[in-house]
């Protein structure tokens, strides 16, 4: 008999972005059913991850938490989360306007990962018809107890980004990386237009006109913060599904 618990965990971080969740549903529909997803919404107030979800009739293995607070950028702290309740020991992060096709995620899970490696695959920017060799920094396979031996993301980023790259920094050295060389994630969202505000003190998505205001001393910023790693899950949430 097999397990009930299931092969590998995909993890995704949402906030107030309604058509990409519902590009994801009608893909998670087709997904084998020993697969988890967790998702995690970042604070949404305009459109909540729920609300969008109650449209559906799910029959996927799902679960949805919500940050209380928008702290402004959660998202190292959201993929914390995931890490802590994920219920396989093998997790899949990938970004809400990164998708598999369903044939990629059943191959995903027959794979035997090494739990001393971190994997990593081709992306396909539909956007842009381009590919991406060497994968993204977040998008990736990691076994959940070398993702905690690297510490976890440093939650000292909320409100900044950067702290994907940081978290790379230490997890990579601990780890083996590898290619899954047969399969592709698709990235179906171009850049943002990055706007340096002098004044913000955090970095904000303003998803209505697809841009993203940063501080303009954010680089500084980083340079300050790394190698002083928080990971407390430093914020509240509830259990939504």
């Amino acid at each position: 008999m097999e397990s009930s618990v299931p092969r590998i965990t995909i993890g995704y971080t949402y906030y107030e972005e309604p058509e990409l969740l519902e590009q994801q549903i009608k893909l998670w529909e087709k997904y084998p059913h020993e697969v988890e997803i967790v998702l995690v919404d970042d604070g949404s107030s305009l459109f909540p991850a729920k609300k969008i979800l109650d449209k559906y009739k799910l029959s996927f293995d799902l679960k949805l938490y919500a940050v209380d607070e928008d702290l402004g950028f959660n998202s190292h702290g959201c993929r914390n989360l995931i890490a802590t309740v994920a219920s396989s020991d093998t997790i899949l992060f990938l970004d809400i306007d990164c998708s598999l096709n369903p044939n990629d995620v059943a191959y995903i899970r027959t794979v035997s990962f090494n739990k001393e490696s971190v994997y990593t695959f081709f992306m396909y920017e539909t956007h842009s018809y381009t590919f991406r060799f060497m994968g993204h920094v977040n998008v990736f396979i990691v076994n959940k107890e070398k993702f905690w031996e690297a510490g976890g993301y440093d939650e000292s980023y909320t409100g900044w980004h950067h702290g994907d790259r940081e978290f790379m920094e230490r997890l990579l050295p601990i780890t083996n990386q590898r290619i899954l060389g047969t399969i592709s994630c698709n990235v179906c969202r171009a850049q943002r237009e990055i706007i340096l505000d002098g004044d913000a003190t955090i970095t904000k998505h303003d998803n209505s006109n697809h841009s993203m205001i940063v501080p303009a001393h954010k680089e500084k910023t980083y340079a300050e913060m790394k190698g002083t790693v928080k990971t407390k899950l430093n914020f509240s949430y509830t259990q939504v599904l």
